[in-house]
């Protein structure tokens, strides 16, 4: 027994290293009709979410400017998956089943995007910002991006090693919705993958807006998933979501999309934060802190970095992440992913309860390490080797060494997500 899961243990560190190779983009994808299922709907959402009076708060994330400023000066926001390099590698074996079919299409995505931000600018075109922004947006509903949106480039929301390798003052905001089916099986490798999967469609999309402000003579940078800074905060910027209690980013579909950034010095209107009625709505449901299997969601939110948030408890969250497909229970259990923000509000507007809760419709789910089917009240056994797991090193909540951490780490811990 010893024998065979030491060959257990060598495949899945092989398969998570091969995962990342860059290679892989000359690898074939799978056939068409595997990856179908896999494919986001590329459907522009509707933002003019009518929000009823009884939830209505404000717009974006309540924010203190000043507590904002005093903790960049103490630090800049530290990149977590440096800090992180070999808990993620660590990470990646578990999740092989799920990254490596998606590897090929990511790695091209990758190398599309890169090969955009490379390119120089074309003559600088006389388009006024408006009709600038306008033509952008119009082509982002045309290609299939489900959400876009401008905000004003923020150095205290860029993760350290990023600082100073901005090309502009404006971060573009690309949101993909992913597909409805695969996501309700969470957790499964086939829902990750279904994540992957639209992490390379919406870096695609990406690139296209890219090439359409090069060609008007502007500089762009196409980033990854694993992204410069904190997507969510650009996010609710440019008016796509809000803040979720699980520390998501909730649009009209809630968490069920990917978001790509691109950096660019194109003088775009900036849009503003909206209210959704999000924070009100989560503090009438809690769903998802309820039924977070390892109890990392607290209930009450708190100000970190000069925002209030509800911050997660990663060392509980992350390795349950690892060994249960990516867990993501409290993306599953959103009532606003899987019935869709306006008809869950428009349900409590007319009963005051929340679309679903307590009902296994919304709440059950299938838990991949045991094999069992958990209802409503009902949670799987958290034992010291889940969350906890000897070989799964420290989790650093703060800086990274760079003295400690190879390329090779750098480049696999970036490219997990």
């Amino acid at each position: 027994m010893k024998i065979l899961n030491a060959l257990v243990e060598q495949v899945r560190v092989r398969a998570g290293k091969l995962a990342t190779d860059p290679r892989l983009r000359r690898a074939p994808s799978l056939p068409a009709r595997f990856r179908r299922k896999f494919l986001s709907p590329r459907t522009p959402w509707d933002m003019d979410v009518r929000v009823p009076a009884l939830l209505k708060g404000y717009p974006g994330i309540v924010r203190d400017p000043a507590g904002e400023a005093e903790a960049f000066a103490a630090g800049p926001l530290p990149d977590f998956m440096l800090a992180n390099a070999g808990p993620l590698v660590w990470l990646r074996g578990f999740m092989w089943r799920s990254t490596l079919p998606a590897a090929p299409r990511r790695q091209r995505a990758t190398a599309l995007a890169q090969r955009v931000s490379d390119r120089p600018p074309s003559p600088a075109t006389t388009v006024p910002a408006d009709q600038l922004t306008t033509g952008l947006k119009e082509l982002a509903a045309q290609i299939g991006l489900s959400g876009i949106g401008v905000a004003h480039y923020d150095e205290k929301y860029i993760f350290e090693s990023f600082l100073g390798t901005e090309v502009g003052d404006r971060m573009i905001v690309c949101a993909l919705e992913q597909a409805w089916a695969p996501t309700q099986k969470i957790p499964s490798s086939e829902s990750e993958q279904t994540a992957l999967s639209t992490y390379a469609e919406a870096m695609t999309l990406a690139s296209a807006i890219g090439d359409y402000l090069v060609d008007h003579g502007y500089r762009v940078k196409v980033h990854d998933a694993a992204g410069p800074g904190m997507a969510i905060h650009f996010a609710v910027e440019a008016g796509l979501g809000q803040l979720g209690l699980n520390g998501q980013l909730l649009t009209p579909v809630g968490s069920r999309c990917r978001l790509i950034l691109v950096n660019t010095n194109a003088p775009l209107v900036l849009d503003e934060p909206k209210d959704f009625g999000i924070p009100a709505l989560c503090d009438a449901c809690q769903v998802c802190v309820r039924r977070c299997p390892p109890g990392a969601i607290p209930v009450k939110r708190k100000f970190k970095r000069g925002v209030e948030k509800s911050s997660l408890n990663t060392k509980r969250c992350l390795p349950i992440v690892a060994q249960a497909h990516g867990c993501a229970i409290c993306m599953k259990v959103c009532p606003v992913q899987r019935y869709g923000l306006q008809e869950v509000l428009n349900e409590f507007e007319a009963t005051g309860e929340i679309l679903g809760r307590g009902t296994d419709e919304l709440e059950a789910y299938h838990w991949p390490i045991d094999g069992r089917t958990y209802g409503v009240g009902q949670k799987p056994r958290m034992s010291p080797e889940l969350t906890s797991p000897s070989d799964m090193g420290d989790i650093n909540l703060g800086r990274h060494d760079p003295e400690r951490l190879s390329e090779r780490e750098i480049e696999q811990a970036r490219d997990w997500a």
